[in-house]
């Protein structure tokens, strides 16, 4: 097998600012993901409604323009979505992007609630589940 080097870029988070986005407005989990890529700003609403540490120089939370990223994802959302990002938001998400290398938004499900987790092709990057589940035994 020969080595190789992977050279696909991953941001996100666990949830908790999309899921401030979504209390607050009328976006699903997968638009307000999409909206936080196109303002490029993981926790646009943090430290107003979504509790953290502020910051007076500098906010964290910003995508710089250095930061380039092909996988945008959230965790802890009730259900798994992705999207291929617009054009303006995959444009901002990687400026050196091209049409094969657009970005793309994920919503992670919480495994805790619907144990699911996400498979991600790193060729295409496209996503599925993998639900996992126990089977009922003879009283074990």
């Amino acid at each position: 097998m020969d080595p190789f080097v992977l050279q696909i870029r991953f941001i996100g988070s666990s949830g908790q600012p999309v899921k401030d986005i979504c209390r607050q407005s009328c976006l699903s989990p997968i638009e307000a993901l999409e909206l936080t890529a196109q303002c490029r700003c993981i926790a646009p609403t943090a430290p107003d409604t979504l509790p953290c540490y502020p910051f007076v120089d500098r906010d964290p939370f910003c995508i710089t323009g250095s930061s380039s990223y092909h996988v945008y994802f959230a965790g802890l959302q009730k259900q798994h979505e992705h999207r291929q990002l617009a054009a303006a938001a995959a444009a901002a998400a990687n400026p050196a992007a091209t049409a094969a290398a657009a970005a793309v938004a994920i919503c992670i499900p919480d495994f805790k609630l619907r144990g699911e987790t996400v498979l991600l092709s790193l060729k295409t990057l496209s996503s599925r589940t993998l639900k996992f589940s126990l089977a009922k035994g003879n009283g074990e």
